[in-house]
């Protein structure tokens, strides 16, 4: 009876170990998931003063942004960005292209390491964001609105 009692607990304690350790790796066994914007906020100042959040800038004014991001696979590389004057659809001169430092946790903020100035021309700007990760996956475009004046 001992002995067959060992075997069972033996048995249990391995299919215990067996999927225990396959849980461990878990949170990290889906890595085609894409990354998520979840939120963009824009900055602007004039001159040297304190950049805050503003959705409208004026010519010269200097410009920065924070990207709330998430991806559970820690593999975010490139944040892209594209203008838009409106009412055309079309891209407004050439994507920014930023390399993203190293992700160190599944939910990330970037901030633009130098202030832009608004060049312009004047109107209203859609300003739109995307993430890719070293797989190729990219989140969904993410887009705020601007006024340059």
């Amino acid at each position: 009876m001992k002995k067959e009692l060992i075997i069972i607990l033996s048995l249990l304690f391995t299919i215990i170990i067996g999927c225990d350790s396959g849980g461990q790796n878990e949170k990290y066994a889906d890595h085609e998931t894409a990354p998520d914007i979840v939120e963009v906020i824009l900055y602007s100042a004039e001159g040297d003063e304190e950049l805050l959040p503003s959705n409208s800038v004026r010519v010269g004014d200097r410009t920065n942004f924070e990207v709330y991001a998430t991806d559970p696979d820690l593999d975010m590389v490139t944040l892209y960005i594209s203008q838009h004057l409106l009412p055309s659809e079309l891209h407004y001169g050439n994507d920014i292209e930023i390399l993203l430092p190293t992700q160190s946790n599944k939910d990330a903020v970037y901030w633009l390491l130098e202030d832009r100035r608004a060049t312009g021309p004047v109107g209203e700007w859609r300003i739109c964001f995307w993430i890719v990760d070293k797989l190729g996956n990219e989140s969904e475009e993410f887009c705020v609105h601007s006024l340059i004046e």
